[in-house]
């Protein structure tokens, strides 16, 4: 078994150096997308969070240390196999939660905002001077998305392209709904007919977002059964393995969660259980990318 937790050892520190020694680019590519740093590195930027390849290296190598320390404990040489697993599942749940709230931000912070910015549209007759006057009174996440639409409105960029990038950014459509009437507005005038029509958009957007808020206060509850029940179903190889024990003298049998496979199921169940909460949040999250 010692001979066992040493090559794991050897093995481990091989990867780590192999991991910093220059590699050619098709091969650190396909390294990549084999462990999926590929997708979880996109993931991430499209969450705002700066995670490079190097990065996801240093904690799978991590977490794979984390395995070694318990499977050398617990005697499990398979918890290697769960810390590997940790340190690829752990990183993609913590970056949908943060993309998730990150994106949530954004859509209930919206709605104020733009009500800022039609209240100009009467007295400013012009997208550009009524968003240089909003600017200073809005507030949240979205200002960054007001103040680029202005620096591209005042460098000349014209109104549908600037309005067509933001558009990319939100990806919302009743958004864009709202973008097609400051085109037409700021094309026509913004006559009482067309703010009316403007902040009817606007009036849906909120409601939405009301909406939405109230479902995933539902959900939120919904959310929290699956770890009880993961947790509980963690719980009974750990009971069943220590029943096992009371009955260990009197039978002369090793108990299950010793045996190999024993252990092996039990490193499989933990396994599970990871991937049971990684994938819980398609089914129980609400999808903002597709409004």
């Amino acid at each position: 078994m010692m001979l066992g937790y040493w090559l794991v050892a050897g093995l481990l520190i091989s990867f780590g150096l192999f991991s910093l020694a220059p590699i050619s680019v098709s091969r650190s590519k396909r390294m990549r997308i084999a462990f999926g740093f590929e997708q979880t590195e996109a993931e991430a930027k499209a969450a705002g969070i700066r995670l490079s390849g190097k990065n996801m290296i240093q904690i799978l190598l991590a977490a794979l240390l984390i395995g070694v320390a318990i499977a050398y404990f617990t005697r499990n040489i398979w918890f290697v196999g769960v810390g590997g697993a940790m340190g690829i599942i752990v990183p993609k749940m913590v970056i949908s939660a943060v993309k998730f709230k990150r994106r949530m931000e954004v859509l209930m912070n919206l709605p104020g905002n733009l009500r800022l910015l039609s209240s100009k549209f009467r007295d400013c007759k012009s997208l550009q001077k009524s968003l240089e006057m909003s600017l200073s009174m809005m507030s949240g996440v979205t200002v960054p998305l007001f103040e680029q639409l202005y620096a591209s409105l005042r460098i000349g960029l014209d109104v549908p392209t600037a309005l067509q990038n933001m558009k990319r950014s939100v990806r919302f459509k009743k958004f864009d709904d709202f973008c097609e009437k400051v085109i037409a507005g700021n094309k026509d005038g913004f006559h009482l007919r067309s703010v009316e029509g403007i902040r009817e958009s606007i009036a849906d957007i909120a409601s939405d977002m009301n909406l939405l808020q109230e479902i995933d206060i539902e959900n939120e509850k919904k959310r929290i059964e699956p770890f009880v029940v993961f947790g509980f179903s963690l719980v009974f190889p750990f009971l069943f393995g220590y029943l096992e024990s009371q009955m260990v003298e009197e039978f002369r049998l090793a108990t299950t969660l010793q045996t190999g496979f024993g252990k092996l199921l039990l490193a499989s169940m933990i396994v599970s259980v990871l991937v049971g909460l990684w994938k819980k949040d398609k089914l129980l999250r609400l999808n903002l990318d597709d409004l």
